[in-house]
């Protein structure tokens, strides 16, 4: 678009002007992080669009997102029209210029244009497609061919890409949950630095300790274009969080035990068939990143549904495999699943170990009746 138009004119009459658009966190799990977009702008033209990374509803194809087949990419739209959108959300947005030269600008627009140019057919990936991670590849790509390009990376990209996210969900516990219900170990891998720019306020920050030439890319301080109605969108924490709700389960399943009834068994065997299907689902039917294999699984499976009648067989087994696995999750370097996880996988390591006594005791209590009724007998 630019490139072409440009040429109609002397280079010293056209201006155009870059920068990096944030906006605070919605409510739900696809924009509780934020998103983060690239404004352009041409006085010379009239021209002011926004390219954002966009993906298909999430709301009206969630089967088709849990089976990894959305579809997503980038969108130029008037900026205008995407602030306003932004402002009936009660969402803030923030501004930080780019420091560009102009022909960098020319570049960066020609490679935003080609972008959208590839339509919203890409396969849905918020790993290697997010907003964050592709605005600052585009920005890197326009500004590496022009110099020197340092960066000082921030000290908290030494942890994982899950790590990262898990930083800046404090106000959303919920979203966290589910995320970690789908997200597996492709998250704790080790990988690059330039891969782990994956919230907007990653971006900012990377972005902001860059230099080109001794120059700084990025403004440090931005202006305010719309203020957000609260802060951080007012998160979830109206509900109880999954860690409270664990806490209740873990009651219920105490005093289930004190007064010897099953229905703390029976409660348990729900949640692990659900989440177990679920788990079971993405990790061997879902083609959505990140979810090739996940810990979770081996304590939430469904596997303990269909062999119930032979519980007495499994069950110290099973408890014990609990038992590893929780110290294994407890002494990770690594936050590798939602403390409410472990939580309900210690209610489960109770209860196996509550069958595993009550049946091996009623066991013991039929053979002694058994021998003394013999012993009767031969009397």
């Amino acid at each position: 678009m630019m490139p072409a138009q440009a040429n109609q004119v002397s280079d010293d009459s056209i201006m155009i002007r870059s920068s990096v658009l944030v906006v605070t966190p919605g409510d739900v799990l696809y924009s509780c992080i934020g998103h983060a977009f690239i404004r352009m702008e041409c006085p010379t033209y009239g021209l002011d669009y926004c390219f954002t990374c966009e993906s298909e509803s999430v709301r009206q194809k969630v089967l088709t997102f849990l089976a990894g087949h959305l579809k997503m990419g980038m969108m130029a739209i008037p900026t205008g029209e995407l602030l306003n959108l932004y402002a009936s959300e009660k969402r803030g947005v923030s501004e930080y210029n780019l420091n560009l030269t102009l022909e960098q600008n020319r570049r960066l627009w020609e490679l935003l244009d080609n972008t959208v140019a590839k339509g919203m057919d890409l396969p849905y990936d918020y790993i290697q497609r997010g907003c964050a991670l592709s605005c600052y590849r585009i920005i890197m790509e326009t500004i590496q061919r022009d110099g020197a390009v340092e960066h000082r990376w921030p000290a908290h990209f030494y942890m994982t890409r899950r790590e990262l996210v898990s930083r800046q969900m404090g106000d959303f516990p919920w979203t966290a949950f589910m995320l970690y219900s789908l997200v597996g170990k492709e998250a704790d891998k080790s990988v690059p630095f330039d891969d782990k720019v994956v919230t907007p306020r990653d971006l900012l920050e990377v972005l902001q300790l860059t230099t080109v030439n001794k120059s700084q890319l990025l403004d440090n301080e931005g202006s305010v274009l719309i203020e957000a109605a609260e802060p951080a969108a007012g998160g979830d924490c109206e509900l109880p969080s999954p860690l409270i709700c664990s806490w209740v389960v873990l009651v219920i399943c105490i005093c289930s035990i004190l007064k010897k009834s099953s229905l703390h068994e029976y409660l348990l065997l729900v949640l692990q068939f659900s989440i177990g299907l679920f788990l079971f689902y993405l990790i061997f039917c879902s083609s959505l990143p990140c979810t090739e294999w996940n810990w979770l699984f081996i304590p939430f499976n469904p596997l303990p549904v269909f062999t119930w009648r032979w519980r007495k067989t499994w069950a110290a087994v099973y408890a014990a495999a609990l038992l590893v696995w929780l110290l294994a999750m407890l002494l990770s370097p690594h936050q590798l699943v939602d403390s409410a996880y472990l939580m309900l996988a210690f209610c489960l390591l109770i209860t196996c170990l509550n069958i595993h006594v009550k049946l091996n005791t009623k066991l013991s209590c039929l053979r002694i009746e058994t021998s003394v009724s013999a012993k009767a007998s031969e009397s």
